[in-house]
């Protein structure tokens, strides 16, 4: 039974766990910390694929990462879950 392949592989999941845990660069990535809008943005300028901020946000829950609003938590909370 086939279904629908998934948007993110896990080598999407790594890199974005780890753009997460390190923060966003202001001077490189525009944001001083990470939205799941800006994340759809970092996967588009670094892996062409596009993602709705919906789905993006069921892959963050499903990784453990909570969004408070639309506002990931800061690096201690990531840290503390990891």
């Amino acid at each position: 039974m086939a279904g629908t392949a998934p948007i993110l592989t896990d080598k999407h999941r790594l890199a974005l766990a780890a753009a997460i845990k390190d923060g966003p660069i202001p001077a490189i990535h525009g944001v001083v910390r990470w939205r799941v809008v800006d994340l759809c943005q970092w996967l588009w300028d670094g892996y062409a694929l596009v993602i709705s901020k919906q789905t993006l946000s069921r892959e963050l829950r499903k990784m453990g990462v909570a969004a408070k609003g639309s506002v990931l938590r800061g690096r201690m909370e990531w840290q503390r879950r990891v």
